[in-house]
């Protein structure tokens, strides 16, 4: 589906393609800057099932965790640009803090805060 036809059906896509842009352009990313930008191309062509690079390209405008297939979403409102703040849900009851601290720390990544937010 081409980038135009997915903003004619919904008119959040142009607003929110263009803010994607501009928080992710010259992002630093492994000490790199990145650069985003609009394609040329019209429409991104899936390749057919049964190709070797079959796996690289996918729809997932279908998909029903597509937070933004909604008109009008709530989720259009929370869109921010990248911070060093990682959230996580769905956390175990029996999980504790030294838990997942030590989840990431074994794995060399640092814990600067933590806090768990009180379950509704």
């Amino acid at each position: 589906m081409s980038p135009e036809k997915l903003c004619e059906r919904n008119p959040m896509g142009i607003v929110s393609r263009q803010r994607a842009m501009n928080h992710l352009d010259k992002l630093r990313l492994w000490g790199k800057a990145i650069r985003v930008m609009a394609s040329k191309h019209q429409a991104v062509q899936l390749p057919k099932e049964g190709q070797p690079d079959a796996g690289l390209t996918r729809d997932y405008s279908q998909n029903p965790l597509h937070r933004f297939k909604k008109p009008g979403s709530k989720n259009y409102q929370n869109i921010y640009p990248p911070s060093a703040t990682l959230h996580l849900s769905n956390i175990p009851s029996s999980c504790t803090e030294e838990d997942i601290k030590e989840a990431f720390t074994s794995n060399n990544f640092e814990v600067k805060a933590f806090k768990f937010f009180p379950y509704i």
